[in-house]
C-alpha cells in the first residue's frame, strides 16, 4: 500500500474476510463501514495506484481532496462504482455503499479502507483483486465428452470459488432432474502462473429408465385412466419436472370430475440396478363426486344477475363440479365486461356441503381501480 512520508494517521477497516465454505460464501459483512484513525502507519508492500477522483482546489484538510484505489490488476472501470465524492467531509454511509458497490462488481476478493491525512487528505479503498483464471478444464460425463442435454459448465469471468460452486450445484441438479439420480458435479482450483487453473469434474452415472408406474388408491380402470393423462410412463427415462407436472395434473383431473378432496401424495421412486431403473409409486386419495349446488353472483355487476346466469354460467345446478368449466365461464364473464369497457377481476370461492355431496359457488365481480 502507498503511504506518504511523514503520515502519522492512517485508518484501517477490514470489511469483510475470505469466504471460506458453506452456502455463504462469497458474502461480505453487513456492518457498515467505517474509516477510523490508527496511531501509526501500516506497513504495506508498494501497489499500483488508481486515481478516481482528484480536486486541485485548496479544501479544508477535513474533507477528500483525492480517491484512490490500490491494488494489482485494478481494472479502471473499478472508478465507477466508487460514489464517495471530493471536496466533501468523510462519509461513513456513502463508504459503506462504495464497499457494497466494489464487492458486486464480482471481481474484488477483498478489500480495506483507510484515511492518508496531510496538506491533503486521501481516501484509499486498497482492494485485492480475484485472480484469473489461467486455464479451464471439464473432466468426466460420457465416455465421448459429452454432458446430459441442457446441462451447462462455461468458463467463469474470475476465479470466485462461490460463482463456480453455484455453477456446479445447478448442473448437478439439472443432470438428477433430468434422471441422473447419482450425478454429481464438483471443482478444484490450484494457484498457477500468477492466477488459477480451474478443473470441473462431472460424473452423470446412470440414467434412470421408468421400469413400472404403480398408483395406490384407485381402481384399476381409474389408474388406467390417470395413467394416459402423465408424462411419466414405463420405458421412458426418468425426468423429475415432468413428474411434478404429473402430480398437478392427476390433482387438476380430479377437480375436473368433482373430486375436489383429490389429494396426490409425493411420488415414491423405487431404485434399482444402482440407480439405472426406477419404478414410480402414486399414492391418490380421490374422495366423493361432489355436484354444483347453488351460484351467487355479487359486487360490479353491469345487468341482471339473470343474464349472467342464463348466458354466461355454463354449468348448472346439479351438474358434476369442473375445475375447467369454471374457469371457462369467468373468463367469459371477464370478457363480456371488456366488451362494455370495464375491466374487472372476477374472484370465485367455493363451499363445499359433504353431507349432502354438493357445492355452493359465490362469484365475486369487482371493478379494476
Amino acid at each position: 500500500m502507498i503511504t506518504r512520508a511523514g503520515l502519522v494517521l492512517a485508518a484501517l477497516v477490514v470489511l469483510g474476510t475470505p469466504a471460506c465454505g458453506g452456502a455463504g460464501e462469497g458474502a461480505r459483512a453487513a456492518t457498515p463501514a467505517r474509516v477510523e484513525r490508527a496511531k501509526s502507519e501500516p506497513a504495506r508492500a508498494q501497489e499500483p495506484v488508481l486515481v478516481c477522483a482528484e480536486t486541485r482546489e485548496s479544501v479544508p484538510a477535513d474533507q477528500i481532496a483525492r480517491i484512490e484505489i490500490h491494488g494489482a490488476r485494478v481494472p479502471p472501470e473499478l472508478c465507477a462504482r466508487v460514489k464517495h465524492g471530493i471536496g466533501r467531509s468523510l462519509d461513513e454511509q456513502r463508504v459503506d455503499d462504495d464497499v457494497r458497490a466494489l464487492y458486486a462488481d464480482g471481481r474484488v476478493e477483498d478489500l480495506i479502507v483507510f484515511r492518508e491525512e496531510g496538506p491533503r487528505t486521501v481516501l484509499v479503498y486498497a482492494v485485492r483483486m480475484r485472480p484469473p483464471i489461467v486455464s479451464f478444464e471439464i473432466q468426466g460425463a460420457d465416455p465421448s465428452g459429452a454432458l446430459p442435454a441442457g446441462v451447462v459448465l462455461e468458463r467463469p469471468e474470475v476465479a470466485d470459488p462461490a460463482i463456480v460452486r453455484v455453477m456446479t450445484s445447478d448442473a448437478t441438479r439439472e443432470m438428477q432432474d433430468a434422471g441422473y439420480l447419482h450425478a454429481t458435479v464438483d471443482f478444484e482450483m490450484t494457484p498457477r502462473d500468477g492466477g488459477v487453473a480451474l478443473v470441473l469434474r462431472a460424473a452423470p452415472g446412470p440414467r434412470a429408465i421408468v421400469r413400472a408406474v404403480r398408483f395406490e388408491g384407485p381402481s384399476s380402470e381409474r389408474a388406467r385412466e390417470l395413467s394416459a393423462a402423465m408424462r411419466t410412463a414405463a420405458g421412458k427415462p426418468l425426468e423429475r419436472p415432468a413428474l411434478e407436472r404429473d402430480v398437478l395434473v392427476l390433482q387438476a383431473d380430479g377437480y375436473d370430475k368433482g373430486r375436489l378432496t383429490t389429494t396426490v401424495a409425493e411420488p415414491e421412486i423405487i431404485e434399482s440396478d444402482g440407480g439405472a431403473a426406477v419404478e414410480i409409486v402414486l399414492r391418490v386419495t380421490e374422495g366423493p363426486v361432489f355436484r354444483l349446488g347453488k351460484v351467487t353472483f355479487e359486487g360490479d355487476l353491469i345487468g341482471p344477475v339473470k343474464t349472467y346466469e342464463r348466458d354466461f354460467w355454463t354449468l348448472k345446478s346439479g351438474a358434476i363440479f369442473s375445475r375447467t368449466v369454471v374457469a371457462t365461464d369467468i373468463e367469459r364473464i371477464r370478457a363480456f365486461h371488456e366488451t362494455r369497457g370495464s375491466v374487472v377481476d372476477v374472484n370465485p370461492s367455493v363451499e363445499l356441503d359433504a353431507a349432502r355431496g354438493t357445492v355452493d359457488v359465490k362469484v365475486r365481480i369487482e371493478q379494476r381501480r
